[in-house]
């Protein structure tokens, strides 16, 4: 719903198919303008990196952090990245 106000949005693993980018940028851009902070989590596909690169150039501020996560016995690199809107 439009009227929808949050103060967080939790987005993980969502930026795997190009075509999911453009409406992933107008529901964050919605949520940040509301005073919103967008979480989004990766882990490290080719796809997301690009994603996260082409957050800067649609306005957002980006802030970037990552960790290592083992989980049975399988290490992984998890990025976050915290969005708002300059």
């Amino acid at each position: 719903p439009e009227d929808l106000e949050v103060e967080y949005v939790l987005a993980a693993d969502v930026a795997y198919e190009n075509r999911n980018f453009k409406p992933l940028i107008k529901a964050f851009r919605h949520f940040c303008q509301k005073g919103a902070t967008v979480l989004l989590t990766e882990p490290g596909r080719v796809n997301g990196k690009e994603f996260v690169a082409s957050l800067e150039k649609e306005g957002f501020t980006v802030s970037r952090s990552s960790q290592t996560v083992t989980y049975k016995d399988l290490t992984h690199q998890v990025s976050l990245t915290v969005l708002s809107i300059r």
